[in-house]
C-alpha cells in the first residue's frame, strides 16, 4: 500500500510554542503555589493566597512537573514526533483537569490555563495525520 503524504499546516507549530508558552506558565504558578505552601507572605505577588489556610505544595510540584513536560512536549509537537503528539493530547487532559481542580484558588489563571489546554487538545486531535511521519 502507498504511503500518502501529508501537507504541513502552520497549526501544529502554533500548538507546539503554544505548549511551550503553556509550560512557562505552568512552572511559574507552580513555583507559586510552592512558594505560599513554604509561607511565602509578599501580598505584592500572592495576593489573595497569602492567608494562614493555604497549602499548596501539593498544586506547586504538579504544575511545575507538568510544565516541564509541557516545555519538553512542545519541542517535540513542532518536531511532529508522534510520541509527543500522545504526551500532548495526555498532558492537555492532565492540565484541564489539575486546573479545574484548583479554580477555586487561582480563578482567571485556571480559567485561562483550562483554554489554552482545551484549544491544544481540540488542534492535536484535529491534525493528528501531520505526526504519521510521511510529510510532503
Amino acid at each position: 500500500m502507498e504511503a500518502r503524504a501529508v501537507r504541513r499546516s502552520g497549526w501544529v507549530t502554533f500548538v507546539g510554542v503554544l505548549f511551550i508558552i503553556a509550560g512557562c506558565c505552568d512552572i511559574v504558578g507552580g513555583i507559586v503555589a510552592l512558594g505560599v505552601s513554604l509561607g511565602g507572605t509578599d501580598p505584592a505577588v500572592l495576593g489573595d493566597l497569602s492567608g494562614p489556610v493555604h497549602n499548596l505544595e501539593g498544586l506547586g510540584i504538579v504544575l511545575t512537573l507538568v510544565g516541564i513536560l509541557q516545555l519538553v512536549t512542545g519541542v517535540g509537537i513542532m518536531q511532529r514526533r508522534p510520541g509527543a503528539h500522545m504526551l500532548g493530547i495526555t498532558l492537555s487532559v492532565i492540565a484541564i483537569v489539575t486546573h479545574f481542580a484548583y479554580y477555586r484558588v487561582l480563578d482567571g489563571w485556571a480559567f485561562t490555563s483550562m483554554f489554552w489546554a482545551l484549544v491544544i487538545l481540540i488542534i492535536l486531535c484535529a491534525r493528528s495525520e501531520e505526526f504519521t511521519g510521511e510529510v510532503a
